[in-house]
């Protein structure tokens, strides 16, 4: 929201206005051919066996769920790890952000790799090739 003018803002609060005043009301908001493709009414997302690393902001825009794991915790029969760091998305790969983000996610990816070593939980991507191994066998 910081990049946007004002008129911007105010039709971004109208339309978010706008949705709750239907969620309250009870009227589903009509679904798109996009929506519908993506995440049909029926869908449930697959639960995994892997951590998760999130790397998130701080306070989420007032629109977001009020989740502090975004979603994952409830995907990932594994742990969820959040880090919160605090400097707006687009500013990610620019200095001296990309510093502090590459430093956390590179103690993150040493953890996970001294885990395997030691034989540990498999990491996502062991996991996966154990679970695709015996159907590749078998064909």
């Amino acid at each position: 929201m910081k990049g946007l003018n004002l008129s911007e803002r105010l039709a971004s609060y109208r339309h978010v206005a706008k949705k709750k005043v239907r969620n309250l009301l009870a009227e589903k908001a009509p679904r798109t051919a996009w929506q519908q493709t993506y995440w049909p009414e029926s869908f449930a997302p697959p639960r995994f066996r892997a951590p998760v690393v999130l790397f998130k902001r701080p306070k989420q825009p007032f629109y977001y769920v009020s989740d502090p794991q975004m979603g994952w915790g409830v995907r990932s029969e594994s742990e969820v790890e959040v880090h919160e760091i605090d400097f707006h998305h687009l500013e990610i790969l620019r200095e001296p952000h990309v510093r502090e983000f590459g430093k956390k996610l590179a103690e993150c990816l040493a953890r996970v790799s001294r885990r395997s070593v030691n034989g540990e939980a498999p990491t996502g991507t062991q996991q996966a090739a154990q679970l695709t191994a015996p159907e590749q066998q078998g064909s």
